[in-house]
């Protein structure tokens, strides 16, 4: 189903949402700054309201080149931290389109990975083709930073919504060959006040959970049987989380902490070392469930009774500042288990979490 997004800014103050949320649109979109000199004042009183609603709640912060991207991320997060604590899981836009003061590609970047450390998941990215590919920005990849482009169609607001298979979808700069979310109209909301109302789309369901961090590692918290994730090293230096199973892999990166945090939560970890001969090396964080009959053998040269869990230093290498530390904290608090043991059938429905399927 078709999900639909309107922003609350200063422009938007009084707005009725009940009468928004009657008329279809289900996330408000509440901006919380700008550089590193304005805060709205309202953000947290209509994010509360928006979540006493049931909509869901995304933040976005404008950014400018009044500062560098860090600092701005810490301007907003000041506002969006209370935010964050008090209403949940949210998703943040990064609001890229300034015209006398526009930010460059350091700040965009840096803003994107800080935001992204505070988070525990990616922002997504706000601009338009008239921007993104005017001032020099043209060659920015900044598909690398974050997979997710909000922007309206290339030709302009449409005034409505064209449909999910519309070609004004398509995006064709910085990386991106389709929008994930698609600003069709900026105009009133008949009854809801608050002036004109941006209002997008979003198509794709998997968008929504993804932006918003609420949606975890899903393969993982299916995952049934045998099925077993591992933290593992790829020939290439990269860390990947990937699943026994058919070896799904994915690369960790800041969008991912989510993943590691929720690894780290299940409380049961062996540490093996070895290497498979063909993709990984030097070992990773297995699950307890381990199966040498699935998986192969573990050599891990003298076995103790017991393995202390750690996080791999070379992993933290893949993250930065706030979270690497978090996950190292989660992780080094986890209780020791033993190396050889495989897990009871009760263990593994508590792992995998099946009991909530």
């Amino acid at each position: 189903m078709t999900l639909h997004l309107f922003d609350i800014a200063s422009y938007q103050e009084g707005i009725d949402l009940d009468v928004v949320r009657r008329a279809g649109f289900a996330i408000a979109n509440v901006k919380t700054s700008q550089g590193v000199s304005y805060t709205f004042r309202h953000a947290g009183s209509y994010a509360r309201e928006a979540r006493a609603r049931g909509m869901g709640l995304s933040c976005f912060h404008w950014l400018d080149n009044t500062a560098s991207g860090s600092a701005q991320a810490d301007h907003c997060w000041r506002t969006l931290g209370p935010i964050v604590r008090e209403c949940g899981p949210v998703a943040v836009q990064v609001d890229n389109e300034d015209i006398p003061r526009p930010a460059t590609w350091a700040i965009t970047r840096d803003f994107v990975h800080a935001m992204a450390d505070k988070l525990g998941h990616l922002p997504y990215m706000y601009t338009g083709d008239w921007w993104a590919t005017d001032g020099g920005r043209a060659h920015w990849d900044v598909h690398s930073l974050t997979p997710w482009l909000m922007a309206a169609p290339n030709r302009g607001y449409l005034g409505f919504y064209p449909g999910d298979q519309s070609p004004h979808w398509r995006a064709g700069y910085w990386g991106y060959t389709d929008l994930a979310l698609m600003q069709y109209a900026v105009s009133p909301i008949e009854g809801a006040g608050g002036d004109n109302i941006s209002k997008t789309a979003i198509r794709d369901p998997a968008v929504w959970p993804a932006i918003s961090g609420a949606a975890s590692i899903p393969n993982l918290r299916a995952a049934g049987g045998n099925d077993m994730a591992i933290i593992a090293k790829g020939a290439d230096g990269q860390h990947y989380l990937c699943f026994t199973g058919g070896f799904r892999s994915y690369k960790i990166d800041r969008g991912h902490i989510a993943d590691l945090r929720y690894l780290a939560e299940q409380g049961a970890f062996t540490l093996a070392h070895g290497q498979d001969g063909v993709d990984w090396e030097g070992g990773g964080w297995i699950r307890k469930g381990w199966s040498a009959e699935i998986f192969g053998p573990v050599d891990t040269g003298p076995a103790p009774a017991a393995v202390q869990v750690q996080l791999d230093p070379a992993a933290l290498q893949t993250l930065s500042g706030q979270i690497a530390q978090a996950v190292a904290a989660e992780l080094a608090a986890l209780r020791t288990v033993p190396a050889a043991r495989e897990a009871t059938p009760a263990e593994r429905i508590s792992l995998d979490g099946a009991a909530d399927h």
